[in-house]
C-alpha cells in the first residue's frame, strides 16, 4: 500500500475555497428558482 502524501495548507485552503464557491453558486441558484416562483 502506498501512502497518499500529505496534503500541504496550501492545498487544503484551495480545497476549502473550492467547496465555498460550490455551495455559494447552489445556493445562488437555490435562491433565484424561490425568486422567479414568487413573480
Amino acid at each position: 500500500m502506498s501512502e497518499e502524501p500529505k496534503k500541504t495548507s496550501r492545498d487544503q485552503k484551495n480545497e476549502m475555497n473550492s467547496i465555498c464557491v460550490t455551495f455559494f453558486l447552489q445556493f445562488i441558484s437555490h435562491l433565484s428558482s424561490i425568486i422567479q416562483n414568487y413573480i
